[in-house]
């Protein structure tokens, strides 16, 4: 939604200098408090427009191992931005699979672990795969920006109970 994006928008404008700030074998990586946000807007985006798949899961893993030396303060503000883009109920979904699939240590996690959240995202993860290639509630429409938009329909109503605001942006 249109608040939500603009709050987002404004986060990446006052780190701008985080996304260039750190190096890695003379390679410029963004810090990893700025790396975890974006690589969970990423993969909620993943999961909301047609699927999310254990790849992006790991992605997050990754990204949430390099994140458990921040101070706590850094911690909780990736948690305050992901919390006001409406996104906490994922994220607990997230650290859920954290523990549970990828046996990651209580310190990796940013929020409390949502076992439904969680079993559902799995779910979601292993039913339809990367953009939901697999997904059975997606499969039956193909071809072009019809099919397209059908599908990702298709998929949105099949979420609209847990996550409705992004669902019914999702025309839009």
């Amino acid at each position: 939604d249109l608040v939500r994006n603009r709050r987002l928008q404004r986060w990446f404008a006052a780190h701008r200098e985080a996304m260039y700030a750190d190096s890695y074998d003379g390679l410029t990586v963004p810090t990893a408090e700025f790396n975890a946000v974006y690589i969970l807007v990423h993969a909620y985006q993943h999961f909301v427009m047609g699927g999310i798949g254990l790849r992006q899961l790991m992605d997050c893993h990754l990204v949430l191992q390099a994140c458990a030396g921040l101070p706590s303060e850094q911690r909780h503000e990736g948690l305050h931005v992901l919390r006001s883009l409406g996104m906490r109920r994922f994220v607990q979904g997230v650290m859920w699979t954290e523990l549970h699939v990828f046996a990651a240590a209580p310190s990796v996690l940013i929020d409390a672990p949502n076992p439904a959240e969680g079993r559902f995202l799995l779910s979601e993860a292993m039913a339809g795969g990367n953009f939901g290639h697999y997904d059975r509630h997606s499969l039956a429409t193909k071809g072009g920006s019809i099919g397209y938009l059908q599908r990702t329909l298709r998929h949105g109503l099949h979420l609209l109970r847990r996550y409705p605001v992004p669902v019914l942006w999702i025309p839009l």
